[in-house]
């Protein structure tokens, strides 16, 4: 049974409940009914869901944003973003988030890509809610970063920006810091421009980043939602522009997968042997990545041990059953 929401116009107290689908959407930006029941609710609650999110749309708390459809026929899911009220009232509540920007002339490509890479933090989030020996402390998404973007030197001199599309801070133990970057791949970007991108990588991870983000922890994720086929040439691309650089030693810098979140459950994307390293070697998973499968040595150089006080973990935010 549905409990009504008062209007934004008319005020009143905002349920618990309903607070906690504000604050899911705004840390997320954008998300569907079927994204907010993924990460907090059951995957039977979707009509339970889908009629909260109307309520809160209805109210004033939510906006509605109708995708442009991809082709003429079909149709796009509904995204829902914070408004403005929904802002305020979580400001009240002690949880500060800002109304969703409007983008002008947003495109389906747009959404699509921001709701992809949803799709793949929501998995990391549901993953550690079951992983004792992880905390997530922190992950900012593309729409925070790209507020404050690397400011790079390419090794032909000229200058360039990188705004990875998200950045995740875990600790194992709670003494070993993992860091990622996320690249999120929808299959637009020409083999040129891949290569510039990691010519760009390349030259922040020489120093912009650790200055930028305070580690030396450094996995660059390339999720190529595309499928397999599309992973395997941006291997090959990746390979030839470190090749070309000299710098086929920092090839471990980079994993790729062709698995799609959206699709894939949280345990398997994490668990499955999916992420392939440029020139080869075993493909790994994710967990052991992560530094968190069973008889893994931890003292490699992507975990590095945090010797300050410890940071408070990020706190999840838990809406119902996962």
């Amino acid at each position: 049974m549905l409990i009504s929401v008062p209007s934004s116009r008319e005020g009143g107290v905002i349920a618990p409940a309903d607070l906690r689908v504000l604050a899911a959407v705004g840390r997320f930006v954008y998300l569907t009914a079927r994204q907010v029941t993924r990460r907090l609710y059951a995957e039977t609650s979707l009509s339970y869901v889908q009629a909260r999110l109307k309520q809160l749309a209805d109210a004033g708390y939510l906006e509605r944003r109708f995708l442009p459809r991809p082709t003429r026929s079909g149709s796009a899911p509904i995204v829902y973003a914070v408004s403005r009220p929904g802002a305020r009232a979580l400001a009240v509540s002690g949880q500060p988030a800002a109304a969703a920007p409007r983008p002008a002339g947003a495109s389906y490509l747009f959404f699509a890509h921001t709701l992809a890479l949803n799709d793949f933090l929501i998995a990391i989030e549901r993953w550690c809610c079951h992983q004792p020996r992880l905390d997530l402390l922190e992950w900012r998404h593309e729409r925070l970063l790209r507020h404050q973007p690397l400011v790079v030197r390419l090794a032909d001199g000229r200058p360039a920006t990188v705004i990875p599309d998200a950045w995740i801070n875990l600790r194992v133990d709670r003494r070993l810091q993992v860091c990622y970057l996320v690249e999120l791949d929808r299959g637009t970007m020409g083999q040129a421009a891949w290569h510039r991108k990691v010519a760009a990588l390349l030259a922040a991870a020489s120093g912009p980043y650790q200055a930028r983000f305070r580690t030396r922890s450094l996995t660059i994720l390339v999720l190529a939602t595309p499928g397999a086929r599309r992973r395997d040439a941006l291997l090959r691309w990746t390979e030839a522009e470190l090749t070309a650089q000299g710098r086929g030693g920092d090839a471990d810098l980079f994993r790729f997968s062709g698995e799609s979140a959206s699709i894939v459950r949280p345990h398997d994307l994490v668990q499955n042997a999916s992420w392939a390293r440029p020139f080869g070697g075993a493909q790994q998973s994710l967990a052991e990545m992560s530094a968190i499968a069973d008889g893994r040595d931890l003292s490699d150089t992507s975990a590095i041990a945090v010797s300050e006080e410890r940071s408070e973990p990020y706190e999840m935010t838990e809406g119902g059953r996962l």
